[in-house]
């Protein structure tokens, strides 16, 4: 089962999008770009066994401007 928790990783690519691109998320060029990672947490119960964890499955990464980025995660 999945939950709607979610966390991020964001950090610098120390590049601009000359290198990586437009941002993502507004399509203009990125001065310096950075790289958003997000993960979901899941949580399974199966043969009286539980797993528990976080995954990158149907989850996104994406790369922009740092308040681009922060603006577009998703509500807990």
């Amino acid at each position: 089962m999945k939950t709607n928790e979610f966390r991020y990783e964001i950090s610098s690519t120390n590049e601009s999008s000359d290198k990586y691109g437009k941002c993502d998320v507004c399509g203009k060029h990125a001065s310096e770009v950075f790289h958003q990672m997000e993960e979901q947490y899941y949580r399974i119960e199966h043969d009286g066994k539980v797993y528990e964890g976080w995954t990158k499955h149907e989850c996104h990464d994406h790369f922009g401007h740092e308040q681009c980025l922060l603006a577009q995660r998703r509500a807990i």
